[in-house]
């Protein structure tokens, strides 16, 4: 899966969203390892999210986003939900690119910035690239986002 952030074990499952007048509205499943903990719901009129877990569910995801994210904000979780949803969009939107093309990023390109080919990535394709890449090109691929997006 494509990351932006540690997630510590935290991912989400079953995230809609919904644009409003004020924002985006969603809810989506959260989990710790696999383990479901509960519910994370934004009506999207401004404020908060809303956890619908039990237990102590709520002080480990708190303080784990302290940890990670190495500040200390109020309301800190959401900014840490925010980065789970960020990245999981950013996983559904380049798995579907991956799909019909190659995307990579050479030496010196930006994190988080790929470059496309249009072919659908095989290890004869991911060959042939690497050749023109070195021979034509002149520049030295550092990652195919095609091998990272599961």
């Amino acid at each position: 899966m494509f990351t932006t952030c540690d997630h510590a074990g935290y991912s989400i499952k079953g995230y809609k969203s919904c644009p409003t007048q004020d924002g985006g509205a969603f809810s989506l499943t959260l989990s710790l390892n696999g383990k479901k903990l509960g519910t994370v719901e934004n009506s999207g009129r401004g404020g908060p999210n809303l956890y619908i877990f039990h237990g102590a569910e709520m002080a480990s995801l708190k303080a784990t986003a302290k940890k990670v994210l190495k500040k200390d904000y109020i309301e800190i979780e959401d900014i840490f939900i925010e980065n789970l949803i960020n990245d999981w969009d950013n996983n559904k939107r380049f798995k579907r690119l991956c799909k019909t093309k190659v995307l990579l990023r050479c030496k010196g390109d930006e994190v988080g910035s790929y470059r496309t080919i249009k072919a659908v990535f095989s290890p004869a394709v991911k060959a042939q690239i690497l050749k023109l890449a070195k021979t034509k090109w002149k520049v030295e691929i550092v990652e195919f986002l095609n091998e990272v997006v599961s």
